[in-house]
């Protein structure tokens, strides 16, 4: 039985992954299939993960008792969510966000209630996911290379853009990847970065280390050819919250002068990359405004209060948020007001809560300038950008997972 079990829900969980990297499929009868997913193949499967762990979790006892107040609290927020989005169905009138929600955010809560440990190493999860991960990213920049800017899976078929036609929609050259748009692929490609130095210690032999470099350099090769710059900022924080925690204990106890001058040579590259960033940011973009940014959260806000039960599918008829000098944007370029925006206020607070509750008990149990970093580069990512729709957000649980609440000694 236990075997089974076992089996059932592991292999769901590798073919979700496997799906999710590379052909997440998602059909709609809405034009706008991004916005309004009404089936998410990688999601269907993870179901399945969902209901043989859960039975696995109960019929084995294997519950983080430690993690109960959290999962309480996550439980709270899901729930408040869902009678939210309910509550306000007749102004939103679809379901789909709904879906998502109710199965990305219990995917996460029974991860952290359960102990993974035993069959996490034995079936080789960390080793699935990070080799995964540097394929499909592989291929992506080999994609990119042939003149795409992106491979979409929709309706069961396969949508493709060049990178002449982004250039000449967007006035810039940029890659999503098989993701919408370019910040939902950098938002993805930070919590791929904070979960491959998060493991660092899994790369013991030379060999491995330098696999290591070699895995964060397609990354970061990665962020160059997304062309986010708030993704790429977030990406150096990350890169410097970890050379300085791994460089503070070493100076502190004058040990192993190799690897201190490494660090402080790392750490001297990121700073004159970041200065260098900096300036191409604001030869670009308005920093004082933040890219434009703090006008449309301005202008969201008033669309938020004229719309407090949420615009639901009005973004299939056109809906523009209006800013001064007749600009306008279809979104408020944050993952929160969108909530509010899209599905109410009462739903955007209990989404808000849910996140809150997460940085709160991920800094509990690990709260060092790293992982300080890898949360200010995700806040940044998650608020200057709608870099978080229904596709993603199953994904986004499991990498927050492995990255802040995964032990290796749970028992």
């Amino acid at each position: 039985m236990n075997r089974v079990l076992e089996s059932i829900f592991v292999n769901a969980l590798k073919l979700y992954i496997i799906i999710f990297l590379f052909v997440p499929v998602r059909c709609s009868s809405f034009k706008n299939v991004a916005y309004y997913p009404e089936f998410i193949l990688a999601n269907a499967v993870l179901c399945i993960f969902i209901i043989f762990y859960l039975i696995w979790l109960v019929y084995n006892h294997r519950i983080n008792r430690m993690n109960i107040p959290f999962f309480i609290l996550l439980l709270l927020a899901t729930v408040g969510y869902a009678g939210s989005y309910i509550m306000n169905i007749q102004s939103i009138q679809w379901y789909g966000e709904l879906k998502s929600v109710i199965i990305s955010f219990p995917f996460l809560f029974l991860l952290v209630l359960g102990k993974n440990n035993v069959w996490f190493e034995k079936y080789h999860i960390f080793q699935t996911v990070i080799g995964s991960i540097i394929i499909s990213n592989i291929i992506g920049i080999v994609v990119y290379h042939m003149g795409y800017l992106s491979i979409y899976f929709h309706n069961w078929g396969v949508v493709t853009q060049t990178q002449e036609w982004g250039k000449s929609f967007y006035g810039e050259y940029r890659f999503n990847w098989v993701y919408f748009h370019k910040s939902e692929y950098a938002l993805m490609l930070l919590l791929f970065l904070s979960f491959l130095l998060m493991n660092t210690d899994r790369f013991r032999s030379k060999i491995s280390k330098i696999l290591l470099c070699l895995c964060v350099a397609i990354l970061a090769y990665c962020f160059y050819i997304a062309h986010v710059n708030t993704a790429t900022v977030g990406a150096i924080l990350i890169l410097f919250g970890k050379i300085v925690y791994e460089l503070y204990p070493r100076v502190k106890n004058f040990s192993n002068r190799k690897k201190i001058i490494s660090s402080c040579v790392s750490g001297s590259i990121v700073f004159v990359a970041a200065r260098i960033i900096f300036l191409k940011i604001a030869q670009e973009r308005s920093v004082t405004t933040l890219g434009g940014r703090t006008d449309i959260w301005r202008a969201s806000l008033n669309a938020i209060k004229n719309n407090q039960g949420g615009i639901g599918i009005s973004y299939e008829n056109g809906f523009f948020i209006h800013i001064k000098q007749g600009a306008q944007v279809n979104n408020a370029h944050n993952v929160f007001l969108n909530e509010m925006l899209r599905f109410s206020i009462p739903v955007g607070i209990c989404f808000t809560l849910f996140f809150g509750f997460i940085i709160i008990f991920s800094l509990k149990k690990k709260c060092n300038i790293f992982t300080i970093s890898i949360w200010m580069a995700l806040l940044l990512a998650m608020n200057m950008d709608y870099s978080i729709l229904p596709m993603e957000l199953s994904m986004v649980m499991l990498m927050l997972y492995l990255i802040f609440f995964y032990e290796k000694d749970d028992e």
